[in-house]
This record gives structure tokens, C-alpha cells and sequence, in this order.
């Protein structure tokens, strides 16, 4: 299992205040945080931009999804774990097998999420 410090994880949050308070967790355990960015055009920029050892996604970013970033990372062997307020079914079933965290969540399971997508 890959352990998160020095792993360059995207953030992909519309909303700042939980943005800001994800990359906090992040810095804690020691990783190079990539953003965070608000929407789905600069959210692949950043994944084209440079390496990124794995993401957290918000489903609902405003009015659109995170599927096209999901999508490309799943295509690059890239981890990610979804963060969304709604159920797990509410989900595309490509993303099924996906680690998913409701909001409001914790910090450690955010930890134990991004841990188990590493692991995958």
C-alpha cells in the first residue's frame, strides 16, 4: 500500500471553504496538493499539466459533473476517490467500483479512501 506523503493529489471542489479545509488534510499528511480547481475544463488541464498519483473528485461541481475527469483518469490507471452528498446509486455504474465518501465526511475517511484507491 502506497502511503499519501509526497503523492501529488488533485482536488477537484467547487465549493472553497471545503476545498480549502481538503487540501489542509492533504498538506497534513505530507502531499504536494494540485489546486484545487472548481470545474471540470481546469481539472483536466491540471491532469495534462503533470503527473498526479491520484484525485479527489466532488460529483456535483455547480451545474456540471466530474465524469469527464473520472473518465480520463480511469484511462491513465489514475486513483481517485468521489466525494458526493448524494447515494452511491446515484452514480454512473462505470464508477461503481470506485471508492466513494459522503459529504459531510472526516478527515480519516478521506485518509482510508484515498489510501484504498491507492491500493487498487
Amino acid at each position: 500500500m502506497k502511503a499519501l506523503a509526497d503523492c501529488r493529489i488533485l482536488v477537484v471542489e467547487d465549493e472553497m471553504l471545503i476545498a480549502m479545509d481538503v487540501e489542509r488534510m492533504l498538506l497534513e499528511q505530507g502531499c504536494t496538493v494540485v489546486g484545487p480547481t472548481s470545474t471540470v475544463a481546469r481539472a483536466l488541464k491540471a491532469i495534462d499539466a503533470g503527473a498526479i498519483d491520484a484525485a479527489v473528485l466532488d460529483v456535483n461541481l455547480g451545474r456540471e459533473k466530474i465524469y469527464p475527469v473520472a473518465e480520463l483518469l480511469a484511462e491513465r490507471a489514475t486513483p481517485f476517490v468521489l466525494v458526493t452528498g448524494h447515494s452511491r446509486e446515484s452514480l454512473p455504474e462505470t464508477l461503481s467500483d470506485r471508492p466513494v465518501i459522503s459529504k459531510p465526511y472526516q478527515r480519516e475517511e478521506l485518509i482510508r479512501a484515498l489510501l484504498r484507491a491507492l491500493a487498487q
